[in-house]
């Protein structure tokens, strides 16, 4: 096995293993950036927005059942 092969067996199995402390210091550090660029109070709404969004997201894929998404969203009641 080359150097090369050694290296990214060893970058992977880095990964695997710490893949959530990876993720969420990227997302700290993606936080810190926008604390800085854009403000407290921006940062906080668009976190907020995004907790809203992935809740509402959360709560669609959970309510799924075998109707189609569309029928969800849209109400689509032809069937009645």
């Amino acid at each position: 096995m080359s150097k090369q092969q050694e290296f990214f067996t060893a970058v992977s199995a880095f990964v695997k293993k710490h893949c959530l402390t990876l993720t969420l210091s990227l997302c700290g550090v993606a936080l810190a950036i926008l604390f800085l660029w854009i403000g407290f109070w921006k940062t906080v709404l668009i976190v907020a927005l995004g907790a809203v969004g992935g809740a509402f997201g959360f709560w669609l894929d959970k309510r799924r059942t075998t109707q189609s998404q569309d029928e969800y969203l849209f109400f689509d009641d032809r069937d009645a």
